[in-house]
């Protein structure tokens, strides 16, 4: 009987050692004997790594024998054939990546723009300039020595607001309406009245202390201005000593928004303190000088330019609905935390999360779990990532392969 000659077969163990070694290279690991036409790779123990077959003319058969152990790659693909001869694998032993996860950290605050996640088809993460609302704001006035038009608010300086739609630059002057929307009809939004301690108009005994507050009370002024609610700059019960006492303070028009500067005086010669409504409104913008009040605080303002909108796209494509799919989640605590997104092409895919703030930086990490149809995990990369080809018919591969979500 004849003996088989195997000196076409190069047969060739690998290790975990000789792949650290040569860097997962077949190539390298299998010597001069890579130059055979049959080639039989075999694992010795459990592989962690990438093990990559370059192209050789003379290689018309390929073998990768799992024998039982695994071949795992937790920061991509298990195997890259750049062969142009099939990679044949045997054996029950799982070739998978296990690379479930990408994580993107922008440490910079004043950080706007977009940033695409690793291994993910592009999703990405957008960060953008945003209005924020609910905020308090300073608004000053204009028109003061006009005697014969009403004042009008002047927006927060160095800002940008929006007002029903509007954005309106640092120092504009607001129409009637746009003062009537920012501040309430009813003087609601008005938190707080700021004054100089010293009038410039009105009798000068009126030299204070001024206790600043908001009312959105309607004194008993004269029934002419009955359809004005009263800004005052000072405690009415206060003791001002001196006949005729009088002080300037804003008058508002609930239906139209508009200001006036408004004087009033003590109905009476007494001395001593005037009740409220011992004090009778006798002009609109008096000519006496400037208001007391300097400017308001008004809540609710929303600013633009102030927050920050951060936009999470996933543009992978395993579905993420229905029978074996696959979830997305993305974590990070800020801005997003066990939050989940469906797929492209398919459900909700974007998240959106608003700061009221500047800052822009994050640190964000999108994992992806779950199996197929077959018990295949879902990761990030292919199983093979080379432009060769994996055959696992031709010897009855029975093991596990991992797949990709896009």
């Amino acid at each position: 009987m004849s003996i088989p000659l195997v000196s076409n077969v190069g047969f060739t163990e690998v290790t975990q050692s000789l792949v650290d070694s040569n860097s997962g290279v077949l190539n390298d690991i299998a010597g001069s004997k890579i130059n055979l036409p049959i080639q039989y790779f075999k694992l010795g123990e459990n592989i962690t790594g990438n093990l990559t077959l370059n192209n050789v003319a003379n290689n018309k058969k390929i073998i990768l024998d799992t024998n039982a152990k695994t071949l795992l790659n937790s920061a991509g693909s298990p195997l890259t054939n750049n062969s142009s001869t099939a990679l044949e694998l045997k054996g029950s032993g799982n070739i998978q990546s296990t690379l479930k996860t990408s994580t993107k950290t922008i440490d910079t605050t004043s950080h706007t723009g977009t940033t695409v996640f690793d291994n993910t088809n592009g999703s990405n993460i957008v960060v953008s300039s945003a209005s924020t609302s609910g905020n308090t704001e300073n608004f000053g006035f204009t028109n003061y020595n006009n005697n014969n038009s009403p004042f009008q608010l002047t927006s927060p300086s160095g800002k940008t607001i929006t007002i029903s739609g509007t954005d309106l630059t640092s120092g504009t002057i607001l129409t009637f309406a746009q003062a009537k929307a920012v501040m309430g009809s009813d003087l609601s939004n008005v938190s707080n009245i700021f004054a100089s301690n010293n009038p410039s108009g009105g009798y000068q005994n009126n030299t204070g202390p001024y206790n600043l507050y908001a009312t959105t009370g309607n004194f008993a002024f004269s029934s002419s201005f009955s359809g004005y609610r009263q800004m005052v700059s000072q405690t009415l019960n206060t003791s001002y000593q001196g006949d005729n006492t009088s002080f300037a303070f804003l008058s508002y028009n609930t239906s139209t928004g508009q200001i006036y500067n408004s004087f009033a005086y003590r109905q009476n010669d007494q001395q001593d303190e005037a009740a409220v409504t011992q004090w009778t409104q006798t002009t609109l913008n008096s000519n006496q000088g400037y208001p007391l009040i300097s400017y308001i605080t008004i809540t609710g303002v929303t600013v633009t330019g102030t927050g920050r909108t951060l936009t999470f796209t996933n543009l992978m494509t395993q579905a993420s609905t229905g029978d074996n799919a696959a979830t997305y989640t993305l974590s990070g605590a800020d801005p997003f935390d066990g939050t989940t997104v469906g797929h492209s092409g398919g459900g909700s895919n974007t998240s959106v999360s608003n700061r009221n703030s500047t800052d822009g930086s994050f640190s964000i990490t999108l994992t992806v779990s779950g199996t197929d149809a077959n018990s295949k995990p879902y990761v990030l990369a292919d199983v093979n990532n080379g432009t060769g080809s994996i055959d696992t018919s031709t010897q009855s591969y029975s093991g596990t392969l991992s797949t990709k979500v896009f």
